[in-house]
Protein backbone atom coordinates (compact mmCIF):
# COMPACT_ATOMS: atom_id res chain seq x y z
CA UNK A 1 0.00 0.00 0.00
CA UNK A 2 2.89 2.34 0.78
CA UNK A 3 4.45 1.59 -2.59
CA UNK A 4 1.12 2.09 -4.36
CA UNK A 5 0.79 5.57 -2.83
CA UNK A 6 4.39 6.36 -3.76
CA UNK A 7 3.72 5.34 -7.36
CA UNK A 8 0.56 7.47 -7.41
CA UNK A 9 2.69 10.44 -6.41
CA UNK A 10 5.34 9.59 -9.05
CA UNK A 11 7.98 9.03 -6.37
CA UNK A 12 11.27 7.39 -7.28
CA UNK A 13 11.05 3.99 -5.58
CA UNK A 14 14.83 3.63 -5.60
CA UNK A 15 15.11 6.52 -3.13
CA UNK A 16 12.40 5.46 -0.67
CA UNK A 17 13.68 4.35 2.72
CA UNK A 18 11.91 2.78 5.66
CA UNK A 19 11.52 -0.45 7.62
CA UNK A 20 8.86 -3.13 7.94
CA UNK A 21 8.91 -5.53 10.85
CA UNK A 22 7.83 -8.45 8.69
CA UNK A 23 9.09 -10.96 11.29
CA UNK A 24 6.58 -13.80 11.23
CA UNK A 25 8.59 -16.38 13.19
CA UNK A 26 8.34 -14.44 16.44
CA UNK A 27 4.57 -14.46 15.96
CA UNK A 28 4.48 -18.25 16.13
CA UNK A 29 6.93 -18.31 19.02
CA UNK A 30 5.57 -15.52 21.18
CA UNK A 31 2.50 -13.60 20.00
CA UNK A 32 0.10 -15.86 18.10
CA UNK A 33 -0.87 -13.35 15.41
CA UNK A 34 -0.28 -15.37 12.28
CA UNK A 35 -2.43 -16.84 9.51
CA UNK A 36 -0.52 -19.24 7.28
CA UNK A 37 1.77 -22.20 8.07
CA UNK A 38 5.38 -21.19 8.86
CA UNK A 39 7.03 -22.37 5.65
CA UNK A 40 4.46 -20.59 3.47
CA UNK A 41 4.78 -17.43 5.53
CA UNK A 42 8.53 -17.62 4.92
CA UNK A 43 7.82 -17.71 1.19
CA UNK A 44 6.04 -14.34 1.46
CA UNK A 45 8.97 -12.86 3.40
CA UNK A 46 11.60 -13.98 0.91
CA UNK A 47 9.42 -12.63 -1.90
CA UNK A 48 9.57 -9.26 -0.13
CA UNK A 49 13.36 -9.59 0.22
CA UNK A 50 13.76 -10.37 -3.47
CA UNK A 51 11.39 -7.70 -4.78
CA UNK A 52 12.79 -4.95 -2.57
CA UNK A 53 16.38 -5.77 -3.48
CA UNK A 54 15.51 -4.83 -7.07
CA UNK A 55 12.81 -2.17 -6.63
CA UNK A 56 13.38 -0.59 -3.17
CA UNK A 57 17.14 -0.90 -2.59
CA UNK A 58 17.12 1.48 0.41
CA UNK A 59 14.25 -0.30 2.17
CA UNK A 60 14.95 -2.32 5.33
CA UNK A 61 13.08 -5.49 4.46
CA UNK A 62 12.72 -6.90 7.95
CA UNK A 63 13.09 -5.93 11.60
CA UNK A 64 13.78 -9.19 13.41
CA UNK A 65 12.19 -8.86 16.81
CA UNK A 66 13.39 -10.15 20.15
CA UNK A 67 11.20 -7.64 21.94
CA UNK A 68 8.04 -9.73 21.77
CA UNK A 69 9.90 -12.89 22.73
CA UNK A 70 11.18 -11.21 25.90
CA UNK A 71 7.78 -9.66 26.63
CA UNK A 72 6.26 -13.16 26.41
CA UNK A 73 8.51 -14.21 29.31
CA UNK A 74 11.82 -15.41 27.89
CA UNK A 75 15.17 -14.92 29.59
CA UNK A 76 17.80 -12.60 28.11
CA UNK A 77 19.70 -15.63 26.78
CA UNK A 78 16.58 -17.01 25.13
CA UNK A 79 15.80 -13.61 23.64
CA UNK A 80 19.19 -13.50 21.94
CA UNK A 81 19.19 -17.15 20.90
CA UNK A 82 15.65 -17.33 19.50
CA UNK A 83 15.89 -13.96 17.75
CA UNK A 84 19.19 -14.74 16.05
CA UNK A 85 18.07 -18.28 15.21
CA UNK A 86 15.03 -16.71 13.52
CA UNK A 87 17.33 -14.29 11.73
CA UNK A 88 19.42 -17.21 10.53
CA UNK A 89 16.29 -18.89 9.15
CA UNK A 90 15.44 -15.76 7.15
CA UNK A 91 18.96 -15.54 5.77
CA UNK A 92 18.99 -19.21 4.80
CA UNK A 93 15.60 -18.86 3.08
CA UNK A 94 16.88 -15.85 1.14
CA UNK A 95 20.05 -17.73 0.12
CA UNK A 96 17.95 -20.65 -1.12
CA UNK A 97 16.11 -18.14 -3.30
CA UNK A 98 19.43 -17.14 -4.83
CA UNK A 99 19.73 -13.71 -3.19
CA UNK A 100 23.12 -12.14 -2.44
CA UNK A 101 23.81 -12.10 1.31
CA UNK A 102 26.06 -9.06 0.92
CA UNK A 103 23.13 -7.15 -0.57
CA UNK A 104 20.14 -8.18 1.53
CA UNK A 105 22.28 -8.57 4.67
CA UNK A 106 22.70 -4.79 4.84
CA UNK A 107 18.93 -4.34 4.94
CA UNK A 108 18.30 -6.53 8.00
CA UNK A 109 17.59 -4.80 11.31
CA UNK A 110 16.76 -5.95 14.83
CA UNK A 111 14.38 -4.88 17.58
CA UNK A 112 15.30 -6.04 21.10
CA UNK A 113 13.86 -5.42 24.55
CA UNK A 114 15.68 -3.51 27.29
CA UNK A 115 15.08 -4.58 30.89
CA UNK A 116 16.33 -2.83 34.01
CA UNK A 117 19.21 -5.18 34.79
CA UNK A 118 21.74 -2.85 33.20
CA UNK A 119 24.77 -5.12 33.13
CA UNK A 120 22.87 -8.14 31.84
CA UNK A 121 21.32 -6.01 29.09
CA UNK A 122 24.67 -4.53 28.09
CA UNK A 123 26.14 -8.03 27.90
CA UNK A 124 23.11 -9.21 25.91
CA UNK A 125 23.49 -6.55 23.23
CA UNK A 126 27.25 -7.05 23.00
CA UNK A 127 26.89 -10.84 22.76
CA UNK A 128 24.18 -10.52 20.12
CA UNK A 129 26.43 -8.44 17.90
CA UNK A 130 29.26 -10.97 18.23
CA UNK A 131 27.05 -13.96 17.48
CA UNK A 132 25.37 -12.33 14.49
CA UNK A 133 28.68 -11.31 12.90
CA UNK A 134 30.02 -14.85 13.25
CA UNK A 135 26.75 -16.32 11.98
CA UNK A 136 26.64 -14.12 8.87
CA UNK A 137 30.29 -14.86 8.12
CA UNK A 138 29.59 -18.59 8.37
CA UNK A 139 26.69 -18.17 5.92
CA UNK A 140 28.96 -16.52 3.34
CA UNK A 141 28.90 -12.79 4.08
CA UNK A 142 32.12 -10.98 3.24
CA UNK A 143 30.96 -7.35 3.47
CA UNK A 144 31.36 -6.02 7.01
CA UNK A 145 28.14 -4.01 6.67
CA UNK A 146 26.26 -7.22 5.92
CA UNK A 147 27.58 -8.72 9.17
CA UNK A 148 26.54 -5.74 11.29
CA UNK A 149 23.69 -6.22 13.73
CA UNK A 150 21.58 -3.06 13.57
CA UNK A 151 19.45 -2.27 16.61
CA UNK A 152 16.54 0.14 16.70
CA UNK A 153 18.85 2.23 18.91
CA UNK A 154 22.61 2.05 19.15
CA UNK A 155 25.38 3.88 20.95
CA UNK A 156 29.07 3.44 21.56
CA UNK A 157 30.33 0.69 23.87
CA UNK A 158 31.21 2.68 27.02
CA UNK A 159 31.49 -0.39 29.26
CA UNK A 160 33.64 -2.43 26.89
CA UNK A 161 36.89 -3.63 28.47
CA UNK A 162 35.58 -3.82 32.02
CA UNK A 163 36.32 -7.32 33.35
CA UNK A 164 32.82 -7.85 34.74
CA UNK A 165 31.12 -6.84 31.49
CA UNK A 166 33.53 -8.81 29.30
CA UNK A 167 33.08 -11.91 31.45
CA UNK A 168 29.28 -11.54 31.47
CA UNK A 169 29.29 -11.02 27.68
CA UNK A 170 31.34 -14.18 27.17
CA UNK A 171 28.92 -16.11 29.36
CA UNK A 172 25.88 -14.72 27.53
CA UNK A 173 27.43 -15.52 24.15
CA UNK A 174 28.29 -19.08 25.17
CA UNK A 175 24.83 -19.82 26.56
CA UNK A 176 22.98 -18.27 23.62
CA UNK A 177 25.23 -20.04 21.11
CA UNK A 178 24.56 -23.38 22.82
CA UNK A 179 20.82 -22.80 22.50
CA UNK A 180 21.17 -21.81 18.83
CA UNK A 181 23.18 -25.00 18.26
CA UNK A 182 20.33 -26.97 19.83
CA UNK A 183 17.88 -25.31 17.43
CA UNK A 184 20.19 -26.02 14.48
CA UNK A 185 20.17 -29.70 15.46
CA UNK A 186 16.36 -29.66 15.14
CA UNK A 187 16.70 -28.41 11.58
CA UNK A 188 15.99 -24.69 11.97
CA UNK A 189 13.90 -22.18 13.84
CA UNK A 190 10.91 -23.33 11.82
CA UNK A 191 11.31 -26.89 13.07
CA UNK A 192 11.77 -25.63 16.64
CA UNK A 193 8.53 -23.66 16.31
CA UNK A 194 6.57 -26.45 14.63
CA UNK A 195 7.61 -28.84 17.41
CA UNK A 196 6.60 -26.31 20.07
CA UNK A 197 10.15 -26.12 21.48
CA UNK A 198 10.45 -22.33 21.48
CA UNK A 199 6.94 -21.80 22.82
CA UNK A 200 7.49 -24.31 25.64
CA UNK A 201 10.85 -22.77 26.61
CA UNK A 202 9.39 -19.27 26.75
CA UNK A 203 6.33 -20.42 28.71
CA UNK A 204 8.52 -22.25 31.24
CA UNK A 205 10.74 -19.19 31.77
CA UNK A 206 7.68 -16.97 32.17
CA UNK A 207 6.26 -19.36 34.77
CA UNK A 208 9.53 -19.54 36.71
CA UNK A 209 9.84 -15.76 36.68
CA UNK A 210 6.29 -15.40 38.01
CA UNK A 211 7.07 -17.87 40.77
CA UNK A 212 10.08 -15.78 41.78
CA UNK A 213 7.90 -12.67 41.96
CA UNK A 214 5.26 -14.42 44.06
CA UNK A 215 7.89 -15.80 46.44
CA UNK A 216 9.36 -12.33 46.90
CA UNK A 217 12.68 -13.14 45.22
CA UNK A 218 12.14 -10.38 42.66
CA UNK A 219 10.95 -6.84 43.19
CA UNK A 220 9.36 -5.18 40.19
CA UNK A 221 9.38 -1.40 39.98
CA UNK A 222 7.50 0.26 37.16
CA UNK A 223 4.17 1.34 35.81
CA UNK A 224 2.68 -2.15 35.77
CA UNK A 225 3.52 -2.68 39.46
CA UNK A 226 1.12 0.07 40.43
CA UNK A 227 -1.80 -1.48 38.58
CA UNK A 228 -3.05 -3.61 41.44
CA UNK A 229 -5.10 -6.75 41.13
CA UNK A 230 -7.94 -4.92 42.87
CA UNK A 231 -8.00 -2.23 40.22
CA UNK A 232 -10.34 -2.78 37.33
CA UNK A 233 -9.40 -2.13 33.75
CA UNK A 234 -11.40 0.71 32.21
CA UNK A 235 -13.98 -0.73 29.83
CA UNK A 236 -12.89 -0.80 26.20
CA UNK A 237 -15.43 1.13 24.20
CA UNK A 238 -15.84 0.93 20.46
CA UNK A 239 -16.79 4.21 18.86
CA UNK A 240 -19.76 3.08 16.82
CA UNK A 241 -19.66 6.20 14.66
CA UNK A 242 -16.15 5.31 13.45
CA UNK A 243 -17.19 1.73 12.68
CA UNK A 244 -20.22 2.95 10.72
CA UNK A 245 -18.18 5.48 8.76
CA UNK A 246 -15.49 2.93 7.89
CA UNK A 247 -18.09 0.36 6.84
CA UNK A 248 -19.83 2.88 4.61
CA UNK A 249 -16.53 3.97 3.06
CA UNK A 250 -15.62 0.37 2.31
CA UNK A 251 -19.03 -0.27 0.77
CA UNK A 252 -18.70 2.85 -1.39
CA UNK A 253 -15.22 1.81 -2.50
CA UNK A 254 -16.40 -1.63 -3.57
CA UNK A 255 -19.23 -0.08 -5.58
CA UNK A 256 -16.98 2.48 -7.27
CA UNK A 257 -13.99 0.29 -8.15
CA UNK A 258 -13.69 -1.86 -11.26
CA UNK A 259 -14.73 -5.19 -9.76
CA UNK A 260 -13.94 -7.08 -12.93
CA UNK A 261 -10.35 -5.90 -12.60
CA UNK A 262 -10.44 -6.68 -8.88
CA UNK A 263 -11.46 -10.28 -9.57
CA UNK A 264 -8.71 -10.57 -12.19
CA UNK A 265 -6.06 -9.32 -9.74
CA UNK A 266 -7.21 -11.70 -7.02
CA UNK A 267 -7.17 -14.59 -9.49
CA UNK A 268 -3.59 -13.69 -10.45
CA UNK A 269 -2.57 -13.79 -6.80
CA UNK A 270 -4.18 -17.22 -6.49
CA UNK A 271 -2.29 -18.51 -9.52
CA UNK A 272 0.95 -16.96 -8.24
CA UNK A 273 0.50 -18.52 -4.81
CA UNK A 274 -0.07 -21.93 -6.37
CA UNK A 275 3.21 -21.58 -8.26
CA UNK A 276 6.56 -20.00 -7.48
CA UNK A 277 6.13 -16.48 -8.88
CA UNK A 278 7.10 -13.56 -6.66
CA UNK A 279 3.87 -12.40 -5.04
CA UNK A 280 4.85 -8.77 -4.49
CA UNK A 281 4.09 -7.43 -8.00
CA UNK A 282 0.76 -9.26 -7.93
CA UNK A 283 -0.16 -7.84 -4.52
CA UNK A 284 0.85 -4.31 -5.55
CA UNK A 285 -1.27 -4.58 -8.70
CA UNK A 286 -4.18 -5.75 -6.55
CA UNK A 287 -3.77 -2.83 -4.15
CA UNK A 288 -3.58 -0.37 -7.03
CA UNK A 289 -6.93 -1.71 -8.21
CA UNK A 290 -8.42 -1.28 -4.71
CA UNK A 291 -8.47 -4.89 -3.58
CA UNK A 292 -8.74 -4.90 0.20
CA UNK A 293 -6.30 -6.49 2.63
CA UNK A 294 -9.01 -8.93 3.67
CA UNK A 295 -9.68 -10.00 0.10
CA UNK A 296 -5.98 -10.56 -0.61
CA UNK A 297 -5.52 -12.49 2.64
CA UNK A 298 -8.56 -14.65 1.93
CA UNK A 299 -7.15 -15.66 -1.46
CA UNK A 300 -3.90 -16.71 0.19
CA UNK A 301 -5.86 -18.56 2.88
CA UNK A 302 -7.54 -20.54 0.14
CA UNK A 303 -4.16 -21.65 -1.25
CA UNK A 304 -1.94 -21.81 1.85
CA UNK A 305 -4.50 -22.76 4.47
CA UNK A 306 -4.41 -21.61 8.09
CA UNK A 307 -1.96 -22.67 10.79
CA UNK A 308 -3.61 -23.84 14.00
Amino acid sequence: MYVAVAKQQSADLSTISGTIQNDILKEYAARGTYIYPPKLSMRIITDVFEWCSHELPKWNTISISGYHIREAGSTAVQEVAFTLANGKAYVQAALQKGLDINVFGKRLSFFFNAHNNLFEEVAKFRAARRIWAKMMRSLGATDEKAMMLRFHAQTADPLGGAYFIENLTDEMEANATALITQIDAMGSSISAIESGFMQEQIARSAYEYQQQIESGDKIIVGVNKFWSEEATMPPFKIDESIRIIQTEQLKALKEKRNNEQVNHCLQQIKIGAQGTANLMPLVIAAVENFCTLGEISDVLRGVFGEYK
